[in-house]
């Protein structure tokens, strides 16, 4: 990327987000409001990038911004109530991840990901710190946005940057606090896997389908926090979903690489 194209990214993306993200944090100061603080970051984002427009139409990705407005209701649900995001998610998966409806294997294949990745991330919610979720969760918008960018495609990209700053101005409030942050899940099941999902169906690079699927999969780790909370087990499924998001940018800049050298 050049000078000029960085610098724009960092003007109408990073900035906007990580600033409004601090700054709604800053006035809330509760953890229950984390979602909100998010949702304004991306907000002011896209409204300076125009990156995603705002109502459905013809245009490509035109319901997603939408989709993740309404995935920001579903704060901080008690497990009796996990159905309604359950609900929320599998309309979403059969209906904006898949875009060859005829396809029905892709489509069940994607709807059962996506119910997992959700389940994943509201354990994760309950049983890990706040800090470290949004650690995890702009770990894991990074690996998507840099998996993107090596293959190619700076929208999708730039995309997933938007819940990355967002989610970095909200850390910067909540550092030192170890409360769950919850009501994340939702939004980040919805834009990450499908900014992922959309890049694999239409990205033409060297960059291999395992990066793509290693990084929209890897906080399914958390799953086995299901049964227990031992400490052992939370390090584990932490290191899992790390270790998942390394490897997948390891292979998508290496692939990449190697197209240059050749």
């Amino acid at each position: 990327m050049s000078t000029d194209a960085i610098l724009h990214v960092l003007l109408t993306t990073v900035l906007p987000c990580v600033v409004v993200s601090f700054v709604v944090g800053w006035f809330l100061r509760k953890t229950s409001y984390a979602a909100l603080a998010v949702f304004c970051g991306i907000v002011a984002g896209n409204v300076i990038s125009r990156l995603l427009p705002w109502w459905p139409s013809e245009q490509e990705m035109s319901s997603l911004m939408l989709t993740v407005f309404f995935s920001f209701f579903l704060v901080d649900m008690k497990p009796r109530h996990w159905w309604v995001g359950l609900i929320f998610v599998l309309f979403f998966s059969t209906h904006l991840l898949n875009p060859q409806p005829d396809e029905k294997f892709y489509t069940l294949l994607s709807t059962v990901v996506t119910v997992l990745l959700y389940l994943a991330l509201l354990l994760a919610e309950r049983k890990l710190s706040g800090r470290l979720m949004l650690i995890l969760y702009s770990l894991w918008g990074l690996a998507a946005s840099i998996v993107l960018i090596q293959a190619h495609s700076g929208l999708l990209s730039q995309i997933a940057l938007l819940w990355v700053c967002s989610c970095i101005g909200l850390y910067t409030i909540f550092c030192q606090r170890i409360e769950p942050v919850r009501g994340l899940a939702g939004p980040a099941t919805i834009l990450l896997q499908y900014v992922l999902s959309y890049g694999l169906q239409t990205c033409y690079s060297e960059v291999p389908a395992m990066a793509f699927i290693l990084a929209a999969t890897s906080p399914i780790c958390c799953l086995m926090l299901f049964k227990s909370n031992s400490p052992r087990l939370r390090v584990i499924a932490v290191l899992g979903w790390l270790l998942m998001l390394v490897i997948a940018c390891g292979l998508a800049i290496f692939f990449d690489d190697v197209l240059v050298i050749q």
